[in-house]
């Protein structure tokens, strides 16, 4: 798994993800392409169709060799934006039958992928545990989450595997969280659960920054891929950074994917960030790396008027750092045996 490469959410680096212009869409993939050790995207599902602008046109700029994820995460805030109680955890029934359809259209869109280029080349897709629930207006309950699940579990999903990604909770030190979707506890508890009452391998993933934002700590991230690993149902690590100065472009403990320290003779980073290339490591060493399905980074390029080359440079340095965390824990267990 490991050395198939690196998963990229490139969608937040790119100079379209608020906007949409083929000619800078076509610039930016020609160079990204070019990036040694990618296994493929991570591909934001917005809601209907593959891509919000031009299934055929993405499909177009994609490598045939690629493997890649699908994550739900962007459509189903743009559903909050429009029904604070969307999700498929939710206690409104109109609401989570809502999420259930928005979930059955990923499925037809990961079957677009799939057909598209006549093979299984989805890892994954990241479903997630909306919508946000707080102590004085609880609006998800994870028995809803387990009763959507059931369902999702039986579609055909052409060879992906299913995924909760966990979002930042409401917690003592998260008391107002990004996201606050189910804990990590709830979400590992329903997924056994799944596994084991549908002979299913329903999985879950950690990232980086949305576990730091949950603990206000950079040891959390450690912490949940630990537990989760623990669990057995660990299937991915996506790296994507947080800031804790509110002075910074990426403000404080926002969920806005910031690059990494500054490490080694890399030359795209951020100072603000609170990820250091030990974090990456520590948290690469927190679990059993080569039992998980992939490991991945998602960066946000600020300010927002950065060239493309810098935005292509903050992608390569972030994996020049995710690779050399992992030679160095290869050589670990080399030396150790």
């Amino acid at each position: 798994m490991i050395e198939k490469g690196v998963i990229v959410g490139a969608y937040t680096s790119t100079p379209n993800l608020f906007g949409w212009d083929k000619s800078l869409e076509k610039e930016f993939f020609e160079k990204f392409n070019k990036i040694d050790n990618v296994r493929g995207l991570e591909i934001p599902f917005w809601g209907e169709s593959l891509h919000p602008n031009d299934d055929d046109y993405f499909l177009s700029l994609l490598k045939p060799e690629w493997e890649h994820v699908i994550t739900c995460v962007p459509g189903t805030m743009k559903g909050l934006e429009l029904d604070t109680w969307f999700g498929l955890a939710s206690l409104n029934e109109k609401s989570r039958n809502n999420a259930i359809e928005f979930v059955n259209s990923a499925c037809r869109a990961t079957g677009k992928l799939v057909n598209h280029f006549n093979k299984n080349c989805v890892i994954a897709v990241e479903l997630t545990s909306s919508p946000k629930t707080l102590p004085d207006a609880i609006k998800g309950d994870a028995e809803k989450l387990h009763e959507s699940l059931r369902e999702i579990c039986r579609w055909d999903w052409h060879g992906a595997k299913l995924v909760i990604e966990h979002c930042d909770s409401y917690s003592e030190q998260n008391k107002d969280p990004q996201k606050g979707f189910l804990t990590l506890n709830d979400e590992l508890q329903i997924i056994k659960r799944i596994n084991e009452e549908q002979n299913v391998q329903l999985g879950l993933t950690i990232n980086w920054g949305r576990s730091a934002i949950e603990g206000r700590k950079i040891d959390e991230p450690e912490n949940h891929v630990a537990f989760a690993s623990h669990c057995g149902v660990l299937s991915g690590v996506m790296f994507s950074g947080v800031a804790s100065n509110e002075d910074s472009l990426y403000g404080a403990w926002r969920d806005l994917h910031a690059p990494p320290q500054k490490a080694f003779d890399i030359q795209h980073y951020e100072d603000s960030s609170l990820m250091s290339y030990d974090n990456i490591r520590n948290t690469m060493n927190s679990c059993e790396i080569n039992e998980i399905d992939y490991v991945g980074i998602k960066l946000l390029p600020l300010p927002s008027e950065l060239p493309i080359s810098n935005r292509i440079g903050i992608n390569k340095d972030a994996i020049t750092l995710i690779r050399k965390a992992l030679d160095e824990m290869t050589e670990k267990v080399r030396f150790n045996q």
